[in-house]
């Protein structure tokens, strides 16, 4: 009787031995922490970005800009602003040809220019137009056109359109003014100025370029 019971009190020392560092080791698993999960492997079918905010962002820009927010609408930018064609700088100085020809390539576009500047940046004929845009039909669609508005012998339109694979809102404030050729027959000439945004992750959109067509 005593062979049979040393036996057997050894084996249940074991395996009570192995359930102590089996739950010691299940103890010591360590949580995933974000980093750990942001650099995982994920679901191709899941979207990378989260962008359904971007047209309630576009709807605050809009409210700012027309209220004249300059404080708002600066929240819209990173500065300073860079760009090696200097197109906000040239809506700055509204074309003067010597002022943007006097400036370096890239000059960075600063928030106190943006304060100085901002009736230039957004003029009367941009607001009027971007009031006019259909941010439902932009939501649905990706793309939205205004009636034209006159302005004397100029009418002004706006297309708005977002780009799903770039993610990048674009806005062209188009213009469209008659004018007698040199044969003395009436034409018409047109110009652009395309405004364009990122649309970040998370959903915020932020001021790119300004460049023109035309």
């Amino acid at each position: 009787m005593r062979s049979i019971t040393l036996p057997l009190t050894v084996l249940i020392c074991f395996v009570v031995s192995c359930g102590n560092h089996s739950t010691g080791s299940s103890n010591n698993k360590k949580e995933p922490t974000p980093a750990t999960l942001e650099n995982s492997v994920t679901d191709p079918n899941i979207p990378a970005r989260d962008t359904t905010k971007w047209i309630d962002n576009f709807r605050t820009f809009r409210d700012a800009v027309y209220q004249g927010n300059k404080e708002k609408v600066k929240q819209f930018f990173d500065f300073p602003v860079k760009d090696e064609q200097n197109g906000i700088w040239q809506l700055a100085y509204s074309m003067d040809e010597k002022k943007i020809g006097a400036l370096a390539e890239s000059t960075p576009f600063t928030e106190k220019d943006s304060d100085k500047h901002f009736a230039a940046i957004f003029p009367k004929r941009f607001i009027n137009c971007l009031l006019k845009v259909k941010s439902e039909e932009l939501w649905k669609t990706g793309n939205a056109e205004t009636k034209g508005i006159a302005d004397g012998n100029t009418t002004y339109t706006m297309s708005a359109n977002f780009d799903k694979s770039d993610n990048i809102l674009t806005l062209g404030l188009n213009s469209r003014s008659p004018f007698k050729s040199d044969d003395g027959e009436m034409d018409a000439a047109e110009f652009s100025e395309i405004y364009q945004f990122t649309v970040l992750s998370n959903g915020k959109i932020k001021f790119m370029r300004v460049t023109f067509a035309g």
